[in-house]
C-alpha cells in the first residue's frame, strides 16, 4: 500500500509540472527560424493572416481556404498567397493559375523567405534557390546563410522597423494608390521575375518601391493580374493595420468584385487530409494530451481501489448440459411442439442410416429400405417399423408426446443395436 501511494505521488507531481509548464508559455510564442514560419489564415499568431480573413468576413467579403491545388480553384475570385513552402507547387499548378488569372480574376503573392516558390511555378530547376532549403522546404541551414536567387531577388538587412513604400507607375490601376507599410529582409530586383515564368504570365512592372527596392510588382494577365509582393508581413495579423495596408488589400479584392476572396491553404502544408487536430493551436493539443493523461491515470486509480471485478462465490459455477436439456424439453412440452421432435427424429435417422448404407439423407424411404435389405447395417424389421410410424405420424398436427417418446427409444435402440 505505502508503494502504491509513492507512485500516486509521483504521477500527481508530473502532472503539475507540466500543467505548470504548458501555463507558462504563450500561444503566440514564436518556435524555429524564420523560415519555419507558417502565414496561414487559421493561425492567430503575429505572422499569420487570421485577423485578415474574420475582417474580411465582417465587411461581407465572401472568404473561403483553397485546401486543393490551383488545378481546383472555383471559377472567379482573389487568390491570397502566403509565403508557402510546406507543399511544393508544380509547373501544371503555374499554367494552371495562369489561366485562371487570364479569365478575370486575381491574386496577391507575398514571398520573403521562399522566393523559390517562382521557381517552382516556372517549373525550371535550374533556377531554384537550393542554399538554406532541403527537399521538403524545411531549413537546413540558419538564417544568416540563406540568400534569395540573385537573378532576380536580394535580401537586405534584418530589421524590426517598418519602411514605408510609396506607389510608382500606374501598372495596376488601382481607383487610389495608398502607400504600404513593409518588413521584409527580402528585396525584387529590376528582373523582378524568373526568365520562363516572366514570359509565361508575360512579364512584370514594379508599382511599389521603397529605399531598400521593389517592393512590390504587377503582371497583367488576360483580363486578371497578378501582384507581387515581398512583405507577407503587410497583411498577417501584427501588420494589416498598420498604415494603408487594409486599404490596398480591398482594393485588390474589389478588381473582383462578387468573388470569393481565397487563402492558398494548401501550399501552406493545410490540404484536404487534414483533420481538426492539424488545425488546433499547440496549447489546445498539449491540453488535450493532459488530459489524456489525467483519465488514464484516474482510471489506474480506480482500478487500485476497487481491484478486479469477482462474481460472488455462490454464483461463481458453470451451467451443466442437463440444465439445458431440462429447460428445452420444459419449453417443447409447454408449446406441444411435439411435430418439431418427430422432423428432428426423422432427419436423425435418415442421415444416420444414410450414412451407413452409403445413399444420400434425402433418398426415399424404398431406396433406404431396399439398401439395407441388401447389405444390412440395422435390423431390417426395426427399420421398417420406425419409418412406418414416422410416415403416420407425419399425418398428425401434434403427435402425442408418450408415442414420441417411445419412438424416440426405439430409434435409439435400433440405432445402437448391431443387425442380426
Amino acid at each position: 500500500m505505502r508503494k502504491h501511494a509513492e507512485i500516486i505521488a509521483l504521477l500527481l507531481l508530473a502532472v503539475i509540472i507540466v500543467a505548470a509548464v504548458s501555463l507558462a508559455q504563450r500561444d503566440d510564442e514564436q518556435t524555429g527560424s524564420p523560415r519555419q514560419t507558417v502565414h496561414s489564415s487559421y493561425q492567430t499568431l503575429p505572422e499569420g493572416y487570421r485577423a485578415l480573413s474574420l475582417t474580411l468576413r465582417e465587411l461581407h467579403y465572401p472568404v473561403t481556404q483553397q485546401i486543393r491545388p490551383y488545378a481546383m480553384l472555383p471559377d472567379e475570385g482573389f487568390l491570397i498567397v502566403t509565403d508557402p513552402f510546406r507543399t511544393n507547387v508544380s509547373e501544371y499548378e503555374g499554367r494552371k493559375l495562369v489561366e485562371w488569372i487570364s479569365r478575370g480574376n486575381y491574386a496577391l503573392v507575398t514571398l520573403e523567405y521562399h522566393p523559390e516558390f517562382l521557381a517552382d511555378l516556372e517549373g525550371d530547376a535550374a533556377t531554384k534557390n537550393q542554399k538554406g532549403a532541403g527537399h521538403d522546404g524545411a531549413p537546413t541551414s540558419p538564417l544568416d546563410e540563406y540568400t534569395p536567387p540573385e537573378a532576380y531577388g536580394k535580401t537586405i538587412v534584418a530589421t524590426d522597423k517598418a519602411t514605408t513604400a510609396g506607389a510608382v507607375g500606374k501598372a495596376l490601376l488601382l481607383p487610389s494608390a495608398p502607400a504600404l507599410t513593409v518588413r521584409s529582409t527580402f528585396r525584387f530586383t529590376d528582373a523582378i521575375l524568373p526568365k520562363k515564368l516572366k514570359q509565361l504570365v508575360g512579364g512584370a512592372k514594379p508599382i511599389y518601391h521603397d529605399a531598400n527596392g521593389i517592393v512590390a510588382a504587377y503582371s497583367q494577365i488576360g483580363a486578371g493580374g497578378i501582384v507581387w509582393c515581398c512583405s507577407p508581413w503587410s497583411f498577417s495579423n501584427q501588420g494589416l493595420s498598420e498604415g494603408k495596408n487594409l486599404d490596398f488589400l480591398l482594393a485588390l479584392a474589389d478588381k473582383r468584385p462578387g468573388g470569393p476572396v481565397i487563402f492558398d491553404e494548401y501550399h501552406n502544408g493545410y490540404g484536404a487530409g487534414m483533420s481538426v487536430w492539424s488545425l488546433a493551436p499547440r496549447l489546445t493539443k498539449l491540453g488535450m494530451l493532459q488530459l489524456g493523461a489525467a483519465l488514464l491515470v484516474l482510471c489506474v486509480l480506480l482500478a487500485w481501489r476497487f481491484g478486479p471485478h469477482r462474481l460472488p462465490a455462490e454464483e461463481r459455477f458453470t451451467r451443466s448440459r442437463a440444465e439445458y436439456l431440462t429447460s428445452m424439453a420444459s419449453l417443447l412440452h409447454r408449446a406441444q411442439a411435439t411435430h418439431l421432435v418427430r422432423e428432428r427424429l426423422g432427419h436423425l435417422l435418415h442421415r444416420e442410416v444414410g450414412r451407413r448404407l452409403g445413399v444420400p439423407p434425402q433418398a426415399p424411404v424404398e431406396q433406404i429400405l431396399q439398401a439395407n435389405a441388401g447389405d444390412p447395417i440395422v435390423d431390417h424389421a426395426g427399420l421398417e417399423r420406425v419409418l412406418q410410424q414416422l410416415s403416420t405420424m407425419k399425418e398428425q398436427q401434434h403427435p402425442d408426446q408418450e408415442a414420441m417418446l417411445r419412438l424416440s427409444t426405439e430409434i435409439h435402440r435400433l440405432l445402437h443395436r448391431k443387425s442380426s
